[in-house]
């Protein structure tokens, strides 16, 4: 499953990431084969960042965020980061495969 998720509650968005999220895995249900991150910008690639700046590999970086953590509550544990492109102050495009074990 590749979705794209852009939550600005600020804005008076309805709802949360975590419930759009849980409401797109109750709707797919055991037809979600895998999760696809992908992070240009924002929250999860900054995540991502910090734990690889803090020592941490690709693949722990990938299930610390956002994303990661959520696929992680559905079962989808195993990761696989398929891209990394590394910028000027850590990476700027970082993808990451998400299965269940």
């Amino acid at each position: 499953m590749t979705l794209m998720m852009d939550n600005h509650p600020e804005l008076g968005s309805p709802l949360r990431g975590k419930q759009m999220f849980a409401d797109v895995m109750q709707h797919f249900g055991d037809r979600v084969n895998s999760i696809t991150g992908y992070w240009r910008y924002g929250d999860n690639l900054g995540a991502f960042n910090d734990a690889v700046a803090n020592g941490e590999s690709l693949g722990s970086a990938a299930r610390g965020t956002w994303t990661g953590q959520r696929a992680g509550e559905y079962g989808f544990t195993r990761v696989k980061v398929v891209q990394a492109d590394e910028g000027v102050d850590g990476f700027s495009v970082v993808s990451a495969l998400f299965r269940r074990e």
